[in-house]
């Protein structure tokens, strides 16, 4: 089916209260930006941009984050307010557009340019490309977006996982110091007809079983097949319901050949933090981990694909019912 934008049934310039109602089977498809000039041309006025984020926030209709009421009043304000319990809320609270004095317009500015740059964002290239005034709100503007680039917790890998570690150095940009910034990534690569759909990275200052485990059960979907190597520090698998094969170590075959896919994302994520690097030398050699992941897991998808999954995570919250995993893995490392 070809995707069209469809507005959501409200009408923002309301001077009085309305009551309204949005029926549960209602499903807003939207239509890719294809380019900066066709995202101007949608989403230029502040109404087309709050329209936007209900279709994305509530895709099924309004309902109440409190009592999960479906009808509410629209306040002349543009907040909404439950009309069961009274709580009012906006397409914009709890993200990070709220209570910004920016047009929101430039916001999806920044993050269509954003998607666009190949070895990673910098705060000077973002301030260019919104005419923002000062550098200190660019640089958080791009942190904030960095921050939503992290895989929420309940969108887990499932299938054929690759499970492996390895180091990465990260040169440093001072003449003559020959520096390298090493660091340990943990990576988990799920497989796709040979080859990668998805991954999830973790640093980590020292393998073994319980950081392992927990961050096996916080990415990985029951169910799965993870494949280690034989020496690989994890324990019993199969009590959280995982397949666990290990690969036995052959001494005729070079490391990189056990787990392909892993060793795959080590080398371009090395690759790609360097070149991140030269262009924002004085940022931390691995803030870029989260972006990185992003862009990988994107790397199949439109430029546009991309600008609206990284908006739908600006407004969306996690499912009502998230697999048990996580919770079980949270419990555990707080215990």
């Amino acid at each position: 089916m070809t995707a069209c934008y469809i507005r959501p049934p409200l009408v923002l310039k309301l001077t009085e209260p309305a009551s309204i109602a949005f029926p549960s089977d209602r499903v807003t498809e939207l239509a890719y930006p294809h380019s900066l000039r066709d995202l101007r041309e949608r989403l230029s006025s502040d109404e087309a941009c709050r329209d936007f984020l209900f279709a994305l926030r509530w895709p099924g209709g309004f309902r109440c984050a409190r009592c999960g009421h479906r009808k509410a009043w629209l306040l002349a304000n543009k907040l909404y307010e439950c009309s069961n319990c009274g709580q009012q809320t906006s397409v914009t609270a709890g993200t990070v557009f709220q209570n910004t004095r920016t047009p929101l317009s430039v916001w999806f500015r920044a993050i269509w340019w954003m998607m666009g740059q190949k070895f990673g964002a910098t705060a000077a290239g973002l301030q260019r490309a919104t005419g923002l005034k000062n550098y200190e709100t660019a640089w958080n503007w791009l942190h904030k977006l960095r921050g939503l680039m992290a895989p929420p917790e309940w969108d887990r890998l499932k299938g054929l996982i690759e499970l492996g570690s390895g180091e990465v150095r990260i040169r440093t940009l001072q003449a003559g110091s020959g520096r390298v910034f090493r660091a340990t990534i943990v990576v988990a690569a799920q497989s796709d007809n040979g080859g990668i759909s998805e991954i999830r990275l973790r640093r980590v200052a020292e393998l073994n079983e319980d950081f392992l485990t927990s961050f096996i059960r916080r990415t990985i979907k029951r169910g799965a097949v993870v494949v280690t190597e034989q020496s690989f520090p994890v324990g019993h698998l199969g009590r959280f319901g995982y397949i666990h094969e290990r690969v036995p170590r052959d001494k005729n075959q070079p490391l990189e050949g056990e787990l392909p896919r892993v060793r795959t994302v080590l080398t371009e994520l090395e690759r790609w933090l360097n070149q991140a690097r030269e262009h924002e030398p004085n940022s931390h050699p691995l803030s870029y981990l989260e972006e990185f992941v992003f862009r990988y897991n994107s790397k199949s998808k439109s430029r546009g694909q991309a600008f609206v999954d990284l908006v739908r995570r600006a407004v969306t919250a996690e499912p009502a019912a998230p697999d048990s995993n996580a919770a079980a893995a949270r419990s555990e490392s707080t215990a």
